[in-house]
C-alpha cells in the first residue's frame, strides 16, 4: 500500500507556517527540579507558568499521577541573592521551606492536604529571605543562608542556625535558639554539616569577586548545647587568588571533598582535605562543577561502597560517572543526555537526577549505579508536539588570535512547508545570558518554533561561558562587549563561508547580559544584522552599575576592567562609555524590539527605558514593551506568549520586507 504524502508549500525561508503553534511553545511545563524521596515516595520543586510561574511542591501518587501539594497563595523561592535557587529541606516529616512572597520561613508535614504554618524564628531574624536549607544528620539543627535589607546600605547576607524540635499532638514543628553562625562576608552558600555533626563547612566570598572568580572554603568545629549552637576553630581550607571552590560536602569518614579550579587546574576537579592537607582527587579535562548563579546545583553523591557518582560536563554534553574516592579513576555510566543536575541518593542507594534531551521533555530519573539501569522516570504527562525537531550540530570556530568559540547550529526544519532553489534560510543568532552561562543540547521549544518558521539558528557560546575550563571563562574579564560580540561575528562568518545562511538575513535576540550582547553587536557590527530583539538587556553600564542589586553590582568592574566611580567613568575613555551601546546608538542601522519586566530588580526597567528614549529620539525604528509583574525572567505564560507573538512579528515582518516585490503587468 503506498501512503502519499501531501505536498509542502513552497514558501520563502523565515517565512513558514510554522508545525508549532506559540501557545504550545509554553503550555509544556515540566521543568522538575531538586527531586528526593521521603518514606518511600518521590517529591520535587516544579514552576507553574499557568499560576504566575510560582514554584510548588509535587508529589508522584500510587496511581503515577503527580498532584501538588503547595496551595496556590505560597511560592518556594527565594530573593537571596536575588536569583535565589533551592530554598528548602526536609526536617523528619516536614518541609521547612521559604515564601517568596513575605521571606518568611514555613514549616508543612508531606502528607496531602496537610497546611503550611510560618515558623517564628525569633529576634534579629527579620529577613528578606533564606536559601540553602540544611539540616544535621540527627535533626536537630538547621542552618540556611538568609539575606536582610539595611536601610541605606547593601543587604546584609549571613549563616543562621536554628534548633529544631516538634511539639504537641498532632504535632507541629518550631524552631528556636536563632543565631549567627558566621557574618563579616559579602555572600554565603552550600552550609554542610559533617555525619557525626562535630564538623561544619560552607562556602564566602567578598565583593569585587563573584562565586566562581575566587571563593573561601571555610571549616569549623560544632558545639551544640540544649537550645544552643557555635561554630568555633574557624578557618579557611582553600583562600587563594584565581581559585574558586564549590559544590562542597563531607564523606561518612569525615573528610571533607569539594570541587575546585586555580591556575594550575583549569577544570573544575575534584579535591579532598583531611588532616589540614589537601590533595588533587582528579585532573579531568571537563568539568564537575559550575557556575554559582543559584542555590542547590549538587553535581555529585558519595556511593557507600567508596566512590563518587558525579556529572561531568562536556563541549557536547553532560555524562554520569563514578570515581574512586582512593584512586580518583572514573568509569562512564550513562551518557545520552544533554544536562544533568539535582543529583540525590536514596536510601536504597540509589540516584537520583533530573535529566534533559536534544529531543524529548525532562526527566526525573531513579538511575541504579549498581546495575547501571533506570528503575523509574518521571516525565511531562503531556506528549511532544507533533513537529519535526532541527537537530543541534556542535560546531567550532575561529576567534580572535589563536582562539576558538563553540556553538549549536540548528537547521531549519519542516514537514509543511519547503523553500525556493538556491535560496538560503535567515539566521537568528541566540546568546545566552550571564554571561557566564552556556548553551547546551537541551531540548528548547522556543528554538524549535524559531526552526519550523524557517530559520536557522545559532546558540552561542562565546569566550566567557561556562564549561569550558578556567581560562576560557575568565577570558572574559576586562573583555565584556568585546570578546563575546567578536565571537558573535565569527560564529556568522563561518556560517556565511560555509553558504548554510544567508548574510543579508540575520538577526540577534537574548536576555540580560544576552540582551547587552544583542545591543553590543549591533552598534558595534551593524552591517551584519537585519534586526534583534534584546529582552531586559543592558545599554548603559553606568545606569546599570548604580542600580543593580547587591550580588553583580561590582560584576561589571570586573567585566570591563575598570572600577565603577561616576566622576570618572562618565568620561569618554572609560570604558564604562566605550562599552556602553547607548553611546554608539547612531551606529545601529537595523530595527530593534525591547522587552522589560517592571519588578526586575537585576535589570531594572529605567536601564531599558533609557535605550527606548534614544531609540526615539534618533528616529530609529524599535518597540518597547513593558510587562507589569514580571521580573528577571518572564514567568507568566501570558507574557511569555505575548512576547513571542510580537517577537515573531518583528522578525517575519523584516523577512517579508526583503523580498523583492514582482512588478505589476
Amino acid at each position: 500500500m503506498t501512503v502519499s504524502v501531501p505536498p509542502r508549500t513552497r514558501t520563502p525561508y523565515g517565512l513558514w507556517e510554522s508545525n508549532l503553534e506559540i501557545a504550545e511553545v509554553f503550555t509544556h511545563p515540566f521543568q522538575p527540579t531538586y527531586p528526593f524521596l521521603h518514606r518511600g515516595e518521590l517529591y520535587w520543586l516544579e514552576s507553574l507558568p499557568e499560576q504566575g510561574g510560582r514554584v510548588a511542591l509535587m508529589r508522584r501518587t500510587e496511581a503515577g499521577r503527580k498532584e501538588c501539594l503547595t496551595p496556590e497563595e505560597y511560592n518556594i523561592r527565594s530573593r537571596v541573592h536575588e536569583y535565589g535557587g533551592k530554598c528548602f529541606c526536609v526536617a523528619g516529616r516536614y518541609l521547612i521551606f521559604n515564601n517568596y512572597r513575605d521571606g518568611g520561613l514555613y514549616s508543612q508535614r508531606l502528607e496531602p492536604g496537610a497546611l503550611p504554618e510560618k515558623l517564628e524564628l525569633g529576634e534579629g531574624m527579620e529577613c528578606l529571605g533564606f536559601a540553602d536549607l540544611v539540616v544535621s544528620r540527627d535533626g536537630s539543627w538547621m542552618v540556611a543562608v538568609a539575606e536582610a535589607e539595611q536601610p541605606g546600605q547593601e543587604n546584609l547576607n549571613f549563616l543562621a542556625a536554628f534548633a529544631i524540635c516538634e511539639t504537641g499532638s498532632p504535632g507541629r514543628l518550631s524552631v528556636t535558639g536563632a543565631t549567627v553562625l558566621a557574618r563579616g562576608a559579602d555572600f554565603y552558600a552550600n552550609p554542610v554539616f559533617s555525619a557525626q555533626g562535630d564538623r561544619m563547612a560552607w562556602i564566602e566570598w567578598s565583593l569585587p569577586d563573584m562565586p566562581w572568580d575566587r571563593t573561601r572554603l571555610m571549616c569549623a568545629a560544632v558545639e551544640t548545647r540544649t537550645g544552643m549552637i557555635r561554630v568555633k576553630r574557624k578557618k579557611a581550607v582553600v583562600d587563594r587568588l584565581n581559585q574558586s571552590v564549590c559544590q562542597i560536602g563531607f564523606l561518612e569518614d569525615g573528610r571533607l571533598l569539594f570541587v575546585s579550579d586555580s591556575g594550575n587546574v583549569d577544570f573544575w576537579n575534584f579535591f579532598l582535605e583531611a588532616g589540614g592537607e589537601i590533595v588533587q582527587l582528579t585532573d579531568f579535562d571537563f568539568e564537575c562543577g559550575e557556575a554559582h548563579w543559584v542555590f542547590g546545583q549538587t553535581r555529585w553523591q558519595a556511593t557507600d561502597r567508596g566512590t563518587i557518582v558525579a556529572v561531568a560536563s562536556r563541549a557536547d554534553g553532560d555524562e554520569l560517572i563514578e570515581i574512586e574516592v582512593e584512586s580518583g579513576e572514573y568509569r562512564r555510566l550513562r551518557s545520552g543526555f544533554s544536562t544533568g543536575q539535582h543529583l540525590a541518593l536514596t536510601g536504597s542507594g540509589e540516584l537520583l537526577l533530573v535529566a534533559h534531551y536534544a529531543d524529548r521533555f525532562p526527566e526525573i530519573l531513579n538511575f541504579d549505579i549498581r546495575r547501571k539501569e533506570v528503575g523509574f522516570r518521571i516525565s511531562a504527562e503531556t506528549e511532544l508536539p507533533d513537529c519535526p525537531l532541527g537537530e543541534p550540530e556542535l560546531i567550532q570556530f575561529p576567534t580572535g588570535t589563536d582562539d576558538v568559540a563553540y556553538g549549536y547550529f540548528y537547521p531549519p526544519v519542516s514537514t509543511i512547508c519547503e523553500a525556493p532553489e538556491e535560496t538560503l534560510p535567515p539566521l537568528l543568532v541566540m546568546i545566552h545570558g550571564g554571561p557566564t552561562s552556556r548553551a547546551t543540547r537541551a531540548l528548547s521549544l522556543l528554538k524549535q518554533y524559531f526552526c519550523n518558521l524557517g530559520f536557522a539558528l545559532l546558540d552561542v557560546n562565546h569566550r566567557g561561558s561556562t564549561g569550558f575550563g578556567r581560562k576560557y571563562r575568565q577570558s572574559l574579564m576586562g573583555q565584556w562587549g568585546i570578546y563575546d560580540a567578536e565571537d558573535i561575528r565569527c560564529g556568522i562568518e563561518y556560517l556565511v563561508n560555509r553558504k548554510r545562511v544567508n548574510p543579508d538575513l540575520v538577526f540577534i535576540r537574548g536576555s540580560s547580559a544576552g540582551g547587552y550582547a544583542v545591543l553590543r553587536a549591533l552598534t558595534r557590527y551593524p552591517d551584519s544584522f537585519a534586526g534583534g530583539a534584546s529582552y531586559y538587556g543592558i545599554g548603559n553600564l553606568m545606569t546599570l552599575s548604580e542600580i543593580t542589586h547587591k550580588f553583580e553590582s561590582k560584576y561589571t568592574d570586573k567585566l570591563v576592567g575598570e572600577r565603577f566611580d561616576r566622576s570618572v567613568s562618565t568620561r569618554a575613555d572609560s570604558e564604562f562609555v566605550l562599552r556602553s551601546p547607548v553611546f554608539e546608538i547612531d551606529r545601529l542601522s537595523s530595527p530593534v524590539i525591547l522587552f522589560q519586566g517592571l519588578e526586575d530588580n537585576i535589570v531594572p526597567p529605567e536601564v531599558s527605558r533609557e535605550v527606548a528614549r534614544l531609540l526615539e529620539s534618533r528616529g530609529i525604528q524599535h518597540d518597547y514593551v513593558e510587562y507589569p509583574g514580571e521580573g528577571h525572567g518572564f514567568r507568566r505564560t501570558a507574557t511569555r506568549t505575548d512576547a513571542l507573538s510580537r517577537e515573531t512579528a518583528f522578525f517575519t515582518g523584516l523577512v517579508r520586507q526583503s523580498i523583492p516585490r514582482t512588478p505589476r503587468s
